[in-house]
């Protein structure tokens, strides 16, 4: 499929760093066609995640195990731990790096770097006010999520460290160490803070709702997708918040409990006593990161994050060297996982990849005994090696058990290896954690010739293994198991190599032209006239960059590529296929077209509310934030002669109609009020708001705002800032918190930071029959991990229609889309069929209940047949359906009733 362009070097990519940014990085370069090498400073790969109890909103982190299974299986993917870049030398294309390990140096050639070395919390230490490291109760956040672990140092019971006890009262103390609140904190907010204190008292609650739990905030920074949601979750749970920045913590005498006074805003002096006090602390470069950035002639700002050349994402001010994850910005780990898949799509633009091993070709004759089973083990770290032996005993003594032996190392090789040797054409293979592995178990039983799917699998993490029979019966269990189970029909169907981008926005734009940067044809559709989307009334970044100029070049590329066919004033009104073979008809000016191609991007945009208050639509003076600036972009000087200018945020949103956050509105308010005030120093600005959640390094422009004179007034929702006509002129009444009294604006411009909502996606979502969120955006596949990933396995998501973000946000999550979308465009072949549910049409009511319980939005009713119809090709086998349908009208080769009434009492001859 690949022509890269000859004046290209090839060659392998180093990635130096194994946490989620990392990991997602060298999993999309090597489904790219790269070797990668993956460098890590610690002993093992995960970063931060395999320490945290969970990631927000749920039960996430053991996600990342199978992303590390699949790194480590990955023959295209070599991983070096406890190893540290020490020097880089060379330009891009041709770079030298000497890595340092426990065997010494070594030096290896590339043609890229990525560094995506990952953060550090603030150490609180040098805080003397907060006595942390003197007083035991006082713990950082990371430190409390640990002992909220089911395998952490208390099992999941949470308890103070002084004495044991449960505590009654805890409080979490917000920006420790973030947005300059002491001496020696960074200035930027670490963007993460707020949510993982929301998600850590959550858990608290889970634990014990008796349990009172406190926050102390600055701003509540829930700004990213169902963040608000969820802290609105934890106000109806009973967590207080409390917008109040506590000085010191002070020791009980007597007792190990803990004193904090603080004033409330209404001016209260309050002194309470709590059993434990969490530092939220933020997040920064690790050390390793800055000294990886040295070695690599990176730039880094004062905070030690790396620069990027403006719209291009993961870039550095070293060419062939590219940043993801912590070293770019504070961001969380979907933000990260989102920016190493993309950096592959830089990467192409600059490199070829170099051959790939070659691989053993897969064994065309079928097994000769496609009834024998085997039986492969892999020993958990630290058990006693005697278990093999009992393994090995009890699966001799099993009717149809051909073999049994332990593999390790080169786990596909060795298993296909056994079953030729065997001729066994069923595997039983028990590990810890197994389903880990069950691509390398696939990929096994296919080369042996077997069909992939005929295996069961043994969790030894699962049992007793200090029992005289557990893991005897485990084995005899998956023995009688993969005995009962009947052969899937499978069918290999060639891929379309070929992309379609719904949307011919920023995020879309950026899409297609990085699938092409791959050599992908791609057609582009577009429902209006023109290329731009939202861009087209967005004047500049929130850094300062102009979008304008951007956004010009940017279509003049798309325009221009001969890989990219762009189709305006288009429409999808027909879709159907599976992952590799979709077929998608369009409507445009010359009629209706098909298109096929092997996935999928949708980047339909969303579009800001036009309210109906604040005189919106009566007044020519009061408009929403895209009118204001499209009128800049046209007239630098609009509105000049306003005297005042008042920006109202949170304007139809975060209220019951719209319960989300719009992210972008606070940064757009701060840096338009910050260009107005620079070009007109005499004009009075104020920015009415009720959270300001300028995250990350936007805090960085707050800061510089408040400097230049920018007037912040924070309003409650019960009381709306009130906006009244005199004249030409504009009467604003705010309700001051602090003074506790009205005030009045006489304004001449009043900007209203409406909602973004999005722009139809309900019938997009319908047409290709991916899920929505709970605020009508493109929702992201429930297995975790995979922001770009809609609910249908080939059609990833970006920009806008996933939700509210900014322009480099958007870019990003384009160029990552098209990134994770050559996961399937590379493959010659898709497998079809498999782990997957059948209907019985004869069975079938139609009464809808696998088309509600599907978490990916598979089945539907199909008027023409009259019953549930599942595309094999959709289906990820999770059997919900199965178990769901009420009149057993769906069912599983694989996953038998059978299998259920009859491997209980199957080989019982044999024990």
């Amino acid at each position: 499929m690949r022509k890269m362009a000859h004046t290209k070097p090839s060659g392998p990519v180093i990635v130096a760093g194994g946490g989620p940014s990392g990991i997602e990085a060298a999993l999309s370069l090597a489904d790219a066609g790269y070797i990668v090498h993956l460098i890590e400073s610690s002993d093992s790969l995960g970063g931060m995640i395999p320490s945290l109890h969970r990631l927000y909103p749920l039960c996430a982190c053991c996600k990342i195990d199978r992303k590390i299974a699949d790194c480590m299986q990955n023959p295209s993917i070599d991983i070096t731990t406890n190893a540290e870049i020490i020097e880089v030398s060379g330009t891009a294309g041709a770079f030298t790096v000497t890595i340092n390990t426990k065997k010494g140096e070594t030096r290896i050639p590339a043609g890229a770097v990525v560094l995506a070395t990952g953060v550090e919390p603030f150490d609180p230490s040098g805080h003397d006010t907060y006595q942390y490291s003197l007083l035991p109760n006082v713990l950082t956040a990371a430190e409390y999520e640990l002992r909220q672990k089911p395998d952490g140092p208390d099992k999941g019971k949470i308890t103070r460290p002084s004495d044991g006890k449960v505590p009654e009262k805890i409080a979490w103390l917000q920006c420790v160490g973030s947005r300059n609140i002491n001496p020696g904190d960074a200035a930027c907010c670490s963007s993460v803070c707020c949510m993982y204190a929301v998600k850590e008292t959550v858990t608290t609650k889970d634990f014990s709702e008796d349990i009172e739990t406190d926050i102390f905030f600055m701003d509540m920074r829930a700004h990213g997708k169902g963040y608000e949601q969820y802290y609105n979750q934890a106000v109806a749970r009973g967590v207080n918040f409390i917008r109040c920045r506590v000085h010191t913590v002070a020791p009980v005498p007597g007792s190990d409990d803990l004193s904090m006074s603080f004033v409330k805003e209404d001016g209260t002096l309050i002194k309470e006593t709590f059993d434990m006090v969490v530092l939220s602390t933020g997040i920064k470069p690790s050390a390793g990161a800055v000294r990886a950035a040295a070695t690599a002639g990176i730039e880094l700002d004062e905070d030690g994050y790396a620069g990027e050349e403006p719209f291009r994402p993961c870039t550095t001010s070293k060419p062939g060297i590219f940043v993801c994850g912590g070293l770019t910005a504070p961001a969380g780990v979907l933000d990260s996982v989102t920016q190493g898949a993309a950096v592959v799509t830089e990467i192409s633009a600059l490199l070829a990849p170099g051959p790939l091993p070659a691989a053993q070709p897969p064994e065309t004759t079928p097994p000769e005994n496609e009834t024998g089973i085997f039986v492969a083990y892999r020993l958990c770290p630290g058990m006693q090696p005697e278990l093999g032996s009992r393994i090995q005993a009890r699966a001799s003594s099993l009717p149809g058990v051909v073999g049994c032996a332990e593999v390790e190392g080169d786990l596909s090789g060795d298993i296909a290896a056994q079953l030729k040797r065997t001729g066994a054409g069923r595997l039983v293979y028990a590990a810890c954690s197994p389903e880990m592995d069950s691509t390398v178990i696939e990929k096994a039983l296919e080369n042996a010739g077997a069909n992939p799917f005929l295996y069961q699998t043994v969790d030894l993490n699962a049992i007793d293994t200090d029992s005289s029979t557990a893991v005897e019966e485990a084995i005899r269990m998956g023995a009688a198991r993969a005995a009962l189970m009947s052969a899937p029909e499978l069918k290999s169907m060639p891929v379309t190599k070929s992309a379609l981008v719904v949307g011919g926005g920023v995020a879309g734009m950026e899409a297609a032209l990085s699938a092409a940067e791959m050599d992908i044809p791609v057609t582009l559709i577009e429902q209006s006239d023109r290329l731009g989307g939202h861009a087209t009334h967005v004047r500049c970044t929130w850094q300062g960059n102009d979008v304008q100029e951007y956004l010009q070049k940017l279509i003049e590329r798309v325009q221009s590529n001969s890989l990219i066919s762009v189709m305006t004033g288009t429409v999808p009104v027909k879709h159907s296929g599976f992952p590799g073979n979709f077929i998608t008809t369009v409507e445009g000016p010359e009629g209706r077209s098909e298109i096929a191609h092997g996935a999928a991007i949708l980047a339909t945009g969303a579009d800001p509310v036009k309210p109906d208050e604040y005189l919106y639509g009566s007044h020519d003076r009061v408009v929403l934030w895209s009118e204001l600036s499209e009128k800049l972009i046209a007239d630098p000087d609009a509105f000049s002669d306003a005297g005042t200018a008042v920006f109202i945020q949170c304007v139809g949103s975060r209220e019951p109609a719209r319960p989300h956050c719009s992210n972008i509105c606070c940064t757009f308010s701060v840096r338009a009020a910050l260009d107005m005030k620079r070009r007109h120093p005499g004009m009075q600005i104020f920015v009415l708001y009720r959270e300001m959640r300028t995250f990350g390094r936007r805090e960085d422009i707050y800061r510089e705002a408040r400097d230049s004179g920018v007037i912040f007034l924070r309003y409650e929702p019960e009381r709306k800032p009130v906006v009244e006509a005199v004249g030409d002129r504009l009467k604003v009444t705010v309700r001051d918190l602090i003074l506790d009294r009205d005030i009045e604006l006489d304004a001449g411009l009043v900007s209203l930071q409406s909602a973004i909502v999005p722009k139809g996606l309900n019938a997009a979502a319908e047409l290709f029959r991916v899920g929505l969120d709970e605020n009508g955006f493109l929702a992201e596949s429930p297995e975790k991990l995979k922001p770009v990933h809609s609910t249908i396995r080939g059609i990833y998501v970006a920009g806008l229609a996933h939700y509210p973000k900014d322009t480099n946000d958007s870019i990003t999550q384009g160029r990552a889309a098209a990134g994770r979308a050559a996961e399937i465009l590379n493959l010659e072949t898709v497998r079809v069929g498999g782990l997957v549910a059948e209907v019985d049409r004869e069975k079938c009511a139609a009464c809808c209940t696998c088309v509600r319980t599907c978490p990916f939005g598979v089945p539907f009713i199909d008027p023409a047949i009259g019953a549930a119809n599942i595309d094999p090709g959709l289906c990820r086998g999770c059997g919900i359906c199965v178990a769901e349908c009420p009149g057993k009208a769906i069912v599983m080769n694989l996953c038998s009733d059978r299998m259920l009434t009859e491997a209980a009492c199957l080989f019982r001859a044999a024990s």
